[in-house]
């Protein structure tokens, strides 16, 4: 939606050197308004022949009179109700009438100019009219040289923009001097420096294109595209990038494929060959990561049935366990043999032969049969029970079922001792210190 602003201007500010300038700089305008679409210094206003004149500043939105555009720096006179328009933004001007002694009221360009009103000065104005005759006698010696003064600081001017040879400078000019001698050549040099900057822009459009071309990146072909929005090449430079996105994303997908599959390789984990497969399912190593996942999966058969044999040997060792528990608790024969029927080979099984050895070897819970308690040793000393193996040694220590005898006595001492029966050496040493065997 345009923005509107009014303008209330003073008759004898039109009437001035230079008008009136509304822009959207109040440095450099007598009347601004905060509108981007307004340049800095946008329109003047002036006063010719009583007519309001408008002149736009070669702003870069222009100046429009109802539906017509301004020509830059050509003034146009104002018809009454027109609308005015600084780029899209709306204003109106309302022009307050100057006292009568200092300005005629001003017209516009469509409407009749009225009859000045009698005046009663005018004796008055006889008697000044002389004394200004006289006057200007005196002055006129000196307005030649005010005139070649002012000339020569128009001069000097003109000759600056030349040198700048720029658009601001050119401006400057014409703003300074809207009437001035190089007016027509300032605003023919401000149409040519424009020409030529479409020019420049135009060599430096294609420039730019052939320089993404060589580089031929999507950066450059954005890059491209960021400065030129609308350049000659700007659907070439389209084209490109949707190319070269289309290769990147090829590059990026044998990348990401070489990388899963190098991680695969290293973890060899079934997850990763099965991440694999699921983002390259037609991947170069799609067939490995098959394999590899079938391999994995019988090892994983493999462990699963091992863990079960362990399973079941720790569920066994302790019913194993509590069964023992329960044949200490009676502490018979009787109650070891039961075990021994459930438990023939399990790892208790020395123990409780031992026990029943020790249960014959001194008449508990069963007739004494020293005998039938050193059959029983010797069975759970031949499956390594330490213990059994000192009671084998103590019985033929002491001659108890056996006759005695140091030398066999001493042999299974050794024997449990290096089993780990940690009482063998002492008891050892006390044979030898009482028998004198080695």
């Amino acid at each position: 939606m345009s923005a509107e602003y009014i303008f209330k201007l003073k008759a004898e500010e039109l009437t001035r050197d230079g008008g009136t300038i509304i822009g959207r700089d109040a440095e450099i305008s007598d009347y601004a308004a905060d509108d981007e679409m307004i340049a800095p210094r946008h329109l003047r206003i002036t006063v010719s022949d009583k007519i309001v004149q408008l002149e736009d500043l070669n702003s870069a939105n222009g100046t429009m009179l109802d539906d017509e555009r301004l020509k830059p720096f050509q003034p146009t006179p104002l018809r009454k109700s027109a609308v005015i328009r600084l780029g899209s933004a709306e204003i109106s001007i309302d022009i307050a009438p100057a006292p009568a002694r200092v300005a005629p009221p001003l017209a516009y360009a469509d409407a009749p100019l009225k009859r000045p009103k009698k005046s009663y000065m005018g004796v008055l104005a006889l008697v000044v009219l002389g004394g200004v005759l006289l006057i200007g006698t005196i002055a006129g010696a000196g307005y030649g040289y005010q005139y070649y003064k002012e000339w020569k600081i128009e001069e000097a001017l003109w000759q600056k923009a030349l040198v700048s040879n720029e658009i601001p400078a050119f401006t400057a000019y014409i703003t300074a001097y809207p009437e001035g001698r190089h007016r027509d050549e300032a605003i023919l040099a401000i149409e040519r420096i424009q020409r030529e900057k479409k020019e420049a822009e135009l060599a430096a459009d294609k420039a730019t294109y052939k320089l993404a071309t060589e580089v031929e990146t999507i950066f450059a072909f954005e890059s491209y595209l960021r400065l030129y929005p609308k350049g000659f090449h700007a659907e070439d430079a389209k084209a490109e990038i949707v190319r070269l996105k289309e290769k990147q994303a090829r590059e990026e997908k044998a990348e990401a494929e070489r990388v899963a599959w190098a991680k695969a390789e290293k973890s060899k984990k079934k997850s990763d060959y099965q991440r694999y497969l699921k983002d390259h399912p037609h991947g170069p190593n799609a067939d490995k990561a098959k394999s590899a996942i079938t391999a994995i999966n019988n090892s994983e058969a493999e462990r699963k049935r091992r863990e079960a044999e362990i399973q079941a040997k720790r569920k066994n060792a302790l019913a194993q366990q509590e069964d023992f528990k329960k044949a200490r608790k009676q502490d018979t024969v009787a109650a070891y043999r039961i075990f021994l029927r459930k438990h023939p080979d399990g790892e208790l099984a020395s123990d409780a032969r031992n026990f029943i050895g020790f249960l014959y070897a001194n008449g508990r819970s069963v007739a004494k049969d020293t005998e039938e308690g050193l059959r029983w040793y010797r069975e759970a000393a031949e499956r390594g029970h330490a213990k059994a193996m000192a009671n084998i040694a103590y019985h033929y220590h002491h001659g108890l079922g056996v006759p005695k005898d140091p030398q066999e006595a001493a042999k299974w001492y050794r024997k449990a001792d290096a089993a780990g029966y940690k009482f063998a050496k002492g008891q050892l040493r006390q044979l030898q210190k009482e028998t004198g065997v080695r």
